[in-house]
C-alpha cells in the first residue's frame, strides 16, 4: 500500500475530505431537489408538489439558496405578470447530477444488493 503524504495525513486526521461533501448532499431534501432539477427546469411550486408537500416552503428556499450560493442551481425570473421563478441545474448542477446518478447506479447493483442479503434490510434502505 502507497505511504499517504504528510498533506494527505493531515487532512485525514481531520476527517475524511468528503465528510463535507456527503454532509452537505445529506441534508433533508438537497439530493431530491438535484435530482428532480436533472429532469427539468421546474417552478418552485412545481418542485413543492413532486415532493408531495412534504417539505416545506422555508426549508425548500434554504436548499434553492445553498444550491444557487454554490453555482449548482440557477434561479431565473420570467418577465410576466405574476411573480414566475424557474429553477434549473446550471453546467456544474448538471455534472453533479451525472456522477449522483453513476454512483445510484453501481450502488443499486453491485453494492446494495449484496450488503442487503449479507445483512439484511437496513434501516435507512426501508425510510423515504
Amino acid at each position: 500500500m502507497a505511504e499517504k503524504s504528510s498533506d494527505e495525513a493531515v487532512a485525514i486526521a481531520r476527517g475524511c475530505p468528503l465528510d463535507r461533501v456527503l454532509g452537505f448532499l445529506a441534508q433533508a431534501w438537497m439530493a431530491d431537489v438535484i435530482y428532480l432539477l436533472g429532469g427539468s427546469a421546474l417552478h418552485f411550486g412545481a418542485l413543492r408538489r413532486v415532493l408531495n408537500g412534504r417539505v416545506s416552503a422555508r426549508v425548500l428556499a434554504d436548499r434553492l439558496r445553498q444550491l444557487e450560493a454554490l453555482n449548482l442551481v440557477s434561479r431565473e425570473q420570467r418577465p410576466t405578470g405574476r411573480r414566475e421563478v424557474v429553477y434549473a441545474l446550471t453546467p456544474e448542477g448538471s455534472a453533479l447530477d451525472g456522477v449522483l446518478r453513476r454512483l445510484e447506479v453501481t450502488l443499486e447493483t453491485t453494492l446494495l444488493p449484496n450488503a442487503l442479503t449479507a445483512r439484511g434490510p437496513t434501516r435507512a434502505s426501508s425510510t423515504r
